[in-house]
């Protein structure tokens, strides 16, 4: 059997507690994704940035965590894509036949 009469118990770790999950970076991201992706820009890609921005106040370290950088570089893009176009629409004089409606015109113009 066991010679030793006083055994030692050693405690067993324990696994670091969930953490506590912020919607607000996961908000960020999805709209990051979204205003990249299907808008181009806008409203979408400004909240992408906003959320990314009230994520990282959440947190009590003040760090953003993955999703919220994501959210936050991808909203950053595609604002800055937004401005390029707009720019470009307006120097080559696209900007009025876009915002009429008028596709056809404003395809027949560049070619």
């Amino acid at each position: 059997m066991n010679d030793n009469q006083n055994p030692v118990y050693y405690q067993q770790p324990q696994p670091e507690p969930p953490k506590e999950k912020n919607g607000m970076s996961v908000a960020s991201l999805v709209m990051g994704i979204v205003g990249l992706t299907c808008c181009g820009g806008g409203i979408v890609s400004i909240l992408a940035i906003v959320f990314a921005v009230i994520s990282k106040n959440k947190n009590a370290d003040g760090q953003m965590d993955g999703m919220a950088k994501a959210g936050l570089i991808m909203g950053i893009v595609a604002v800055v894509m937004s401005v390029i176009v707009a720019i470009l629409s307006a120097v080559t004089g696209l900007l009025p036949l876009l915002l009429t409606g008028d596709f056809e015109s404003a395809l027949e113009s560049l070619f």
